[in-house]
């Protein structure tokens, strides 16, 4: 049985969901902080002491978010380069291209 990657494994299509998945739910806990900042500046509450604390916030997940993204994409470049089973699946193509298109939304986004 041929034991490469494939998107008919599970475990394969889960690895590519979670990988793709937590650089969005990074920088969205990253907003999170800044919208709720906004949204007590808005409704009259002082919150002066608040913005230090939101920009710590937004950096430390905003920064792992941004840059566990181009690690994702690099890993897929070190499996198509290292392993011959992802080079000859459809697999480790698709993980670089959905990597690429997700960074590329995610600098949009910012």
């Amino acid at each position: 049985m041929d034991e490469g990657p494939s998107f008919r494994r599970r475990r394969y299509v889960l690895r590519l969901l979670l990988a793709l998945a937590l650089p969005w739910v990074l920088i969205g806990v990253a907003f999170s902080g800044l919208l709720l900042c906004r949204e007590l500046h808005r409704s009259g509450h002082e919150v002066g002491w608040l913005g230090d604390a939101t920009l710590v916030w937004f950096f430390a997940f905003g920064f792992p978010g941004a840059f566990g993204l181009i690690a994702v994409f690099l890993l897929g470049i070190y499996r198509l380069v290292r392993y011959r089973e992802y080079r000859h699946s459809w697999y480790g193509w698709v993980w670089l291209v959905f990597a690429w298109l997700t960074m590329c939304a995610l600098g949009a986004l910012h």
